[in-house]
This record gives structure tokens, sequence and C-alpha cells, in this order.
């Protein structure tokens, strides 16, 4: 289904600003400190201001009409963030770049776009980017960047993750321009990605079709192995043992591991070193657990980990079976009526993804 993109803070004011509007929104664009406009970034488009009533209104008319005459799936807030550029221009009837202006003129316009589109077809998705804890009341998802360095300890979904559905960016899928791969990480990103987004609760980020650069394609070989991690994903999300955990679960502090002693490192194409073996730990409502690991590397990787049941939100005479599941959804059992610490260990095979449930 369309998703229409809708820019909160971009004007498209014409060449010569005769684009329709154009005379109403000059006053409403933010201005800077000695009252000079602003325009997005490098680009010529006027920046708005987010805390104006025109400006609100006009992107409420805008979400609503789009709902209401294209039949669409949904919304993407774009150039959203946590709160609007800085206006010191006064008229507009805020503060001069202080106290709560941007950031409760960005909230106000996020939810008066959600209020529209929702009031127009209560089944639209309504998602933004980047977006901080200001706005996340106010939408159904999340854009996130895909791999960051402080993606490394997942944050954010520690906080979030049951409270919004987040997805990444655009995926590495190894081939660069034209199809070719530019460099020898380029092959090993798609999976660190995948991995860091998969363990955290997270959907996975786009993916290009063909003929774009850079497209995910099932007849080319070289991408044979990233079509089989995806398979990997989706099974867990498929399966009756696991799906649950994955998308209505609580994320739970991360897995702490005896063996490696030291986790694998991988380089990123795009920059930095990230863990080749990620884990995800979830709780269902019920209080049983599931544990995910995916190894990202194309090595296979011995672990060794104690699970020490209280601290992933058991109690301290909780009695579990574990047992390892498949992607494709068959259960072996390991161990029967354990309690105090579960010991988990075995060895991953590079780019693989198992899981564990323990069940009281």
């Amino acid at each position: 289904m369309v998703v229409p993109y809708v820019a909160l803070e971009i004007f498209d004011q014409g060449p010569s600003e005769n684009s329709p509007y154009a005379d109403e929104a000059r006053p409403n664009v933010v201005r800077g400190l000695f009252g000079k406009k602003r325009t997005w970034s490098n680009e010529t488009a006027w920046q708005m201001c987010c805390a104006t009533p025109w400006w609100q209104n006009r992107l409420e008319e805008t979400c609503r009409l789009m709902t209401e005459r294209e039949g669409i799936g949904g919304l993407y807030l774009d150039v959203m963030q946590g709160a609007g550029l800085p206006c010191y221009w006064t008229p507009h009837g805020h503060s001069a770049a202080g106290g709560d202006s941007m950031t409760g003129g960005m909230h106000d316009l996020v939810e008066r776009c959600f209020n529209a589109a929702k009031q127009a077809n209560p089944m639209t998705i309504i998602t933004g980017e980047n977006c901080t804890e200001n706005v996340i009341d106010v939408i159904d998802g999340t854009l996130t960047v895909t791999l960051w360095p402080e993606n490394k300890a997942h944050l954010f979904a520690a906080v979030y993750q049951d409270y919004v559905k987040r997805y990444g960016t655009e995926m590495s899928t190894g081939t660069g321009y034209q199809g070719r791969f530019t460099n020898e990480y380029d092959q090993d990103a798609f999976f660190l990605e995948a991995a860091s987004l998969f363990v955290q609760g997270a959907q996975i980020g786009r993916l290009r079709l063909r003929p774009r650069d850079a497209a995910l394609s099932l007849s080319n070989p070289d991408q044979t192995p990233m079509i089989a991690f995806l398979e990997q994903i989706l099974g867990y999300y498929k399966s009756n043992a696991t799906k649950e955990f994955l998308s209505y679960g609580q994320f739970m502090r991360p897995l702490q591991f005896r063996q490696p002693a030291e986790l694998p490192l991988m380089t990123y194409s795009r920059g930095g070193d990230y863990p080749a073996l990620w884990n995800g730990v979830f709780r269902n409502p019920e209080g049983d657990l599931a544990i995910f690991l995916a190894n990202a590397s194309r090595q296979d990787i011995p672990f060794v980990s104690k699970v020490e049941l209280a601290r992933h939100g058991m109690s301290a005479d909780a009695v579990v079976d574990v047992e390892q599941i498949d992607y494709t959804g068959e259960i072996t059992p390991v161990e029967k009526d354990v309690s105090g610490v579960v010991a988990l260990e075995g060895t991953i095979p590079g780019r693989a993804i198992i899981a564990y449930r323990l069940s009281e």
C-alpha cells in the first residue's frame, strides 16, 4: 500500500517564490537570531516553524485529505526529530528559541497530523523519522538508524521496545552500484544490521527492489546468504513458539557470556567495529523467556552463558524447562526442571540464528 512522504518542516516555495501558498507560508518561516529566513540545510526550500498555527493547520489538512481522497495505507512523517529548528521570530507567538516552544510545537504538529489521519481512517499507520521520546505517544512506529555505535547496547529498545515499533533505514545489500561489491566488508554489513535489529525486536530496514542500485535479488548468487538469513528471521516471527516474544514480549537485559571471553568483532563498511555475536532476551506476559542468538560472521562461534533466572525477571525459586527452537518451528528439549541458573552452551554456525525458550 502507498505510504506518502510528508515533510514536517520543509516548504517548497518555487523558483521565484510563486508556488501555491507561498505568500501565506512566508511569514511562518523559521528565522535566525537576526531575522533572516532559514532554508532546509544547504537547499533552497524554506524551513518552516513547526510551532506556528498556519503551518500546523496546513499539514493537518494535508494528512486528512491524503487519507480521505487517496486511500493510502499510512503516512511517513519525515524531518521529525524531537523538536523543530530553533526559531527566533517571536511574532510567531513563541519565545525566542527558548523554553519548550520547539519541542512542544513539534509534538503538537505531529499530534494534529496523527489525529487527522486516524479520524479519516482509524487503520492508517503513522510512522516518523528518528524521533525521540517527545513524540512517540502520537505515532505508531519510528524509523531508526539501522546500525549506530549506540546500538551496541540497545538502550532505546530497553526502555521503549514494548511501547513503539521501530524499523531500520536502507539495508546494506553488499552490491554497491551496478551490482558490484566495493570492498570485502560490504558482504558482511547486511548481517550486522539484520542481527542487531532482530535481537532488539525491531523490524528489518528497507530493502530496495530492482532496477534500483543496491537492490536485493532472489536471483543474485552473491546474495543467497542474505536471503537465507532473512528466511530465518521470518521463520521466528511465523513460529507459534517464538512470535509472541518478538511481537509482544518485554525486552530484557542481555546475556553475559563466559565464552567467548571477548566477543569477536566485525568491521562495518559504514564505519566502526561491532560484535559478531548478538543476543536478545524477551519475556512474555506469562513470564516465560525466549533467548535469541544471532551470529553475523561467517565463522562458527562456540558460546557458554550462565543465565540467572532472577536477573531476567523470573522469581528466584522458578523451575523451568529449556527448549531449543529452530526457525522452522522445530522444538528440541534441552533440559527439564532447572532452577536458579540455566547453562546455555553450544556452537552457533556462521550467519545463523538459534533460539531457546525457558518456560515454567
